[in-house]
Protein backbone atom coordinates (compact mmCIF):
# COMPACT_ATOMS: atom_id res chain seq x y z
CA UNK A 1 0.00 0.00 0.00
CA UNK A 2 1.34 3.42 -0.87
CA UNK A 3 2.07 6.13 1.66
CA UNK A 4 -0.51 8.30 -0.15
CA UNK A 5 -3.21 6.40 1.74
CA UNK A 6 -2.09 8.00 4.98
CA UNK A 7 -2.15 11.61 3.77
CA UNK A 8 -5.25 13.73 4.43
CA UNK A 9 -6.83 14.94 1.21
CA UNK A 10 -10.07 16.87 0.96
CA UNK A 11 -12.40 16.25 -1.96
CA UNK A 12 -16.21 16.42 -2.08
CA UNK A 13 -18.10 13.15 -2.43
CA UNK A 14 -21.66 11.89 -2.59
CA UNK A 15 -22.67 9.38 0.05
CA UNK A 16 -25.57 7.01 0.47
CA UNK A 17 -26.31 5.08 3.63
CA UNK A 18 -27.89 1.66 3.85
CA UNK A 19 -30.58 0.39 6.16
CA UNK A 20 -29.00 -1.21 9.19
CA UNK A 21 -29.22 -4.96 9.06
CA UNK A 22 -29.49 -5.25 5.26
CA UNK A 23 -27.75 -8.35 3.95
CA UNK A 24 -25.98 -8.24 0.62
CA UNK A 25 -23.84 -10.18 -1.73
CA UNK A 26 -20.85 -7.91 -2.41
CA UNK A 27 -18.99 -8.89 -5.56
CA UNK A 28 -15.60 -7.70 -6.81
CA UNK A 29 -15.25 -6.92 -10.50
CA UNK A 30 -11.58 -7.93 -10.55
CA UNK A 31 -11.49 -11.29 -8.78
CA UNK A 32 -11.57 -14.49 -10.79
CA UNK A 33 -14.77 -15.16 -12.73
CA UNK A 34 -17.55 -17.02 -10.84
CA UNK A 35 -15.82 -16.81 -7.46
CA UNK A 36 -15.66 -13.15 -6.52
CA UNK A 37 -18.10 -12.67 -3.62
CA UNK A 38 -16.83 -11.12 -0.41
CA UNK A 39 -16.63 -13.87 2.20
CA UNK A 40 -14.90 -14.70 5.44
CA UNK A 41 -12.66 -17.76 5.39
CA UNK A 42 -10.42 -19.57 7.84
CA UNK A 43 -7.69 -21.31 5.87
CA UNK A 44 -5.40 -23.67 7.74
CA UNK A 45 -2.01 -22.04 8.14
CA UNK A 46 -3.40 -18.48 8.04
CA UNK A 47 -3.37 -16.23 11.08
CA UNK A 48 -7.07 -16.79 11.73
CA UNK A 49 -10.15 -15.75 9.77
CA UNK A 50 -9.79 -13.29 6.91
CA UNK A 51 -12.00 -11.52 4.40
CA UNK A 52 -11.49 -12.38 0.72
CA UNK A 53 -13.38 -12.02 -2.56
CA UNK A 54 -13.40 -15.73 -3.43
CA UNK A 55 -16.97 -16.86 -2.65
CA UNK A 56 -19.30 -18.55 -5.12
CA UNK A 57 -22.49 -16.64 -5.96
CA UNK A 58 -24.92 -19.30 -4.72
CA UNK A 59 -23.47 -19.46 -1.23
CA UNK A 60 -25.76 -18.08 1.47
CA UNK A 61 -22.67 -17.90 3.68
CA UNK A 62 -21.38 -15.08 1.50
CA UNK A 63 -24.01 -12.66 2.75
CA UNK A 64 -22.54 -9.49 4.20
CA UNK A 65 -24.38 -7.62 6.94
CA UNK A 66 -24.11 -3.87 6.54
CA UNK A 67 -24.27 -2.04 9.85
CA UNK A 68 -24.85 1.72 10.02
CA UNK A 69 -21.82 2.65 12.13
CA UNK A 70 -22.28 6.43 12.08
CA UNK A 71 -23.54 6.50 15.66
CA UNK A 72 -20.42 4.80 17.06
CA UNK A 73 -17.98 7.60 16.33
CA UNK A 74 -17.39 11.23 17.11
CA UNK A 75 -16.86 11.64 13.35
CA UNK A 76 -20.33 12.57 11.97
CA UNK A 77 -19.59 11.16 8.49
CA UNK A 78 -22.25 8.62 7.43
CA UNK A 79 -20.61 5.22 7.38
CA UNK A 80 -21.19 1.49 7.22
CA UNK A 81 -19.33 -1.47 8.64
CA UNK A 82 -19.15 -4.98 7.22
CA UNK A 83 -19.84 -7.99 9.40
CA UNK A 84 -19.96 -11.69 8.56
CA UNK A 85 -20.40 -14.85 10.59
CA UNK A 86 -18.01 -17.79 10.69
CA UNK A 87 -18.77 -20.82 12.87
CA UNK A 88 -21.17 -18.86 15.07
CA UNK A 89 -18.85 -15.89 15.67
CA UNK A 90 -19.26 -12.41 14.16
CA UNK A 91 -16.31 -10.64 12.57
CA UNK A 92 -15.95 -7.08 11.34
CA UNK A 93 -13.84 -6.09 8.38
CA UNK A 94 -11.12 -3.94 9.93
CA UNK A 95 -7.76 -2.36 9.15
CA UNK A 96 -4.52 -3.11 10.93
CA UNK A 97 -1.35 -1.33 9.79
CA UNK A 98 -2.94 -0.77 6.38
CA UNK A 99 -3.95 -4.43 5.95
CA UNK A 100 -7.55 -5.67 5.76
CA UNK A 101 -8.26 -8.09 8.62
CA UNK A 102 -11.18 -9.89 10.25
CA UNK A 103 -11.70 -8.62 13.80
CA UNK A 104 -13.98 -10.32 16.31
CA UNK A 105 -16.09 -7.69 18.07
CA UNK A 106 -18.58 -8.60 20.73
CA UNK A 107 -19.69 -5.02 21.45
CA UNK A 108 -20.75 -3.00 18.39
CA UNK A 109 -20.27 0.24 20.35
CA UNK A 110 -16.50 -0.48 20.29
CA UNK A 111 -16.28 0.11 16.52
CA UNK A 112 -13.47 2.47 15.56
CA UNK A 113 -12.74 4.34 12.33
CA UNK A 114 -10.72 1.27 11.25
CA UNK A 115 -14.03 -0.63 10.87
CA UNK A 116 -15.94 2.23 9.20
CA UNK A 117 -16.34 2.91 5.48
CA UNK A 118 -18.20 5.59 3.55
CA UNK A 119 -20.19 4.10 0.68
CA UNK A 120 -19.91 6.07 -2.55
CA UNK A 121 -22.01 5.38 -5.64
CA UNK A 122 -20.24 5.24 -9.00
CA UNK A 123 -22.82 4.37 -11.66
CA UNK A 124 -24.14 0.88 -10.83
CA UNK A 125 -21.16 0.20 -8.54
CA UNK A 126 -20.34 0.88 -4.91
CA UNK A 127 -17.03 2.08 -3.55
CA UNK A 128 -16.07 1.96 0.12
CA UNK A 129 -13.76 4.73 1.34
CA UNK A 130 -11.95 4.13 4.60
CA UNK A 131 -12.90 6.61 7.34
CA UNK A 132 -9.47 6.07 8.91
CA UNK A 133 -7.53 6.74 5.66
CA UNK A 134 -8.99 9.42 3.33
CA UNK A 135 -8.93 8.64 -0.42
CA UNK A 136 -8.12 4.99 0.29
CA UNK A 137 -10.77 2.52 -0.75
CA UNK A 138 -11.44 -1.12 -0.10
CA UNK A 139 -10.28 -2.99 -3.17
CA UNK A 140 -9.77 -6.53 -4.38
CA UNK A 141 -6.88 -8.01 -6.31
CA UNK A 142 -7.36 -10.75 -8.88
CA UNK A 143 -6.47 -13.44 -6.31
CA UNK A 144 -9.37 -12.22 -4.13
CA UNK A 145 -7.22 -10.61 -1.45
CA UNK A 146 -8.49 -7.29 -0.05
CA UNK A 147 -6.38 -4.16 0.33
CA UNK A 148 -6.69 -0.42 0.70
CA UNK A 149 -6.13 1.22 -2.67
CA UNK A 150 -5.40 4.92 -3.16
CA UNK A 151 -7.89 6.64 -5.50
CA UNK A 152 -6.83 10.13 -6.57
CA UNK A 153 -9.72 10.71 -8.98
CA UNK A 154 -13.14 9.48 -7.86
CA UNK A 155 -14.63 10.21 -11.30
CA UNK A 156 -12.25 7.64 -12.84
CA UNK A 157 -11.56 5.22 -9.99
CA UNK A 158 -9.30 2.20 -10.00
CA UNK A 159 -11.54 -0.73 -11.12
CA UNK A 160 -10.22 -2.81 -8.21
CA UNK A 161 -12.26 -0.56 -5.90
CA UNK A 162 -15.60 -1.14 -7.65
CA UNK A 163 -18.08 -3.62 -6.20
CA UNK A 164 -21.53 -4.78 -7.24
CA UNK A 165 -24.06 -5.17 -4.45
CA UNK A 166 -27.02 -7.50 -4.62
CA UNK A 167 -29.66 -7.49 -1.90
CA UNK A 168 -30.22 -11.18 -1.21
CA UNK A 169 -33.85 -12.03 -0.66
CA UNK A 170 -33.80 -14.90 1.82
CA UNK A 171 -36.76 -16.35 3.68
CA UNK A 172 -39.18 -13.95 2.05
CA UNK A 173 -42.78 -15.21 2.03
CA UNK A 174 -44.05 -16.31 -1.40
CA UNK A 175 -46.44 -13.96 -3.20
Amino acid sequence: MSDDCFQDKTKPSHTVTLSSGDRFHVMSLISQQADSLLEIVNILGDNGPSFKCTGMYDEAASLVNMVDSTQFSTNPKKSVSFTMNLKGASYYLSLSDGDVVAKALKDVSKLTDRERFVRLIHGPFSMFESVAHRDCFLGSYQDGSLHLINVDDKLFPDPRTLFLMHLKLINRPPK
